[in-house]
């Protein structure tokens, strides 16, 4: 399965930092776009990015980002992203409490899991259908 980094979580790093500890992601990912890197054999520095024009577009966006000011952690988002990504991420926490306080309440059934699953997964699958992709900014 294919690593898709998230407006959270950084992309293209071969480790990410969790509160558990660290996870290793075998594969390497795209530094822009997040996809994973088909494995070269034979010398050489591992491929950062799965394209030449993801490679540009990086280049292009770091020094965009240094003539703005902004640094590497930051992000700038259009509003419309913003606003979608901040509501989708609103009804997944409103369905997640959803379902705890249907299941956890009584006797659930069979039925009721299924009913709470399926309310959960479509709000999952709501943020999985919202596209925050970088964007290189040029004059």
């Amino acid at each position: 399965m294919a690593h898709r980094g998230t407006a959270g979580e950084p992309r293209g790093l071969s480790q990410a930092q969790y509160d558990s500890g660290t996870v290793t992601i075998s594969a390497p990912f795209c530094a822009w776009c997040g996809e994973a890197i088909p494995r070269r054999s034979g010398p050489g520095r591992p491929a950062r990015y799965c394209r030449r024009s993801h490679r540009q577009r990086a280049f292009e966006a770091r020094r965009e980002a240094e003539r703005r000011g902004i640094s590497p952690d930051e992000v700038l988002l259009s509003r419309f992203a913003w606003d979608r990504l901040r509501d989708a991420l609103y009804r997944l926490e409103a369905a997640a409490q959803d379902v705890a306080l249907d299941v956890g309440s009584g006797r659930p059934t069979k039925a009721d899991y299924a009913e709470a699953l399926g309310h959960l997964t479509g709000a999952v699958r709501e943020l999985q259908e919202i596209a925050v992709e970088p964007t290189a900014m040029t004059d």
